[in-house]
């Protein structure tokens, strides 16, 4: 069984290489070395070593490449704006009153710049006022350039000589006596916005349904409420 294992792997590397392959007896007997040159030459080994049967493959897989390189930075190549972004003198009326293609003019808009709103404002009130099917019931109805020019000049007024600041949104600008004008932490601006421009009678009841603070606002500097 060796001899036979022994000359197929002779047969099999014979394509490939010279190597000498001896059988069992071979190896135990030495050739008789040729004459030559005028002397016996050394008797060789019979049968050299075959050679390994298989060399060592190679590694399996050489590490790959990193997977990716870090990419740049999302969003770099222009500078970042900066500036005035927003105002809220008073709440909603970017909201209901102005268009969405112009809001972004209007919050950044330098109090210079307000009036040019007023018109787009008036607008806003005669279709907010006929939301209950009334274009005559809101405030200042008859006169509502006259509330688009309050409205647009978009800063809170208070009387610090008026000690009644309580409900006193829009006070001084309408001309509400006794009021300090301004508006308290506590005071829903949207309700009584709301409700002024849709139906001042109170006719119809207007809000959004927002409740009030869930926790007290405090009486000392700043006022605000704890973190919720």
């Amino acid at each position: 069984m060796r001899k036979l294992l022994t000359v197929a792997l002779c047969g099999l590397l014979s394509s490939t290489m010279i190597i000498a392959c001896g059988s069992d007896d071979d190896d135990k007997k030495a050739a008789t070395g040729g004459t030559g040159g005028g002397g016996t030459g050394g008797g060789g080994t019979g049968g050299a070593t075959g050679g390994t049967a298989g060399s060592t493959g190679g590694t399996a897989g050489s590490t790959g490449g990193t997977a990716g390189s870090t990419g740049g930075t999302a969003g770099s190549g222009g500078a970042l704006p900066t500036g005035q972004i927003d105002r809220m003198g008073r709440p909603a009326i970017s909201t209901a009153l102005i268009a969405a293609a112009n809001k972004d003019s209007y919050n950044q808009a330098a109090p210079a710049a307000w009036a040019g709103f007023a018109t787009e404002i008036e607008t806003s009130l005669d279709t907010i006022d006929g939301l209950d099917g009334d274009k005559t019931n809101g405030l200042l109805a008859a006169t509502r350039s006259v509330l688009a020019g309050v409205v647009a000049d978009d800063q809170l007024q208070i009387d610090i000589s008026v000690a009644d600041c309580d409900g006193a949104y829009l006070g001084l600008e309408l001309g509400v006596p006794a009021k300090c004008g301004g508006r308290t932490l506590a005071q829903d601006v949207v309700d009584t916005t709301l409700q002024s421009l849709v139906d001042a009678t109170g006719t119809t009841k207007v809000s959004d349904d927002a409740g009030p603070n869930d926790k007290p606002f405090t009486d000392a500097f700043p006022y605000l409420a704890a973190p919720h």
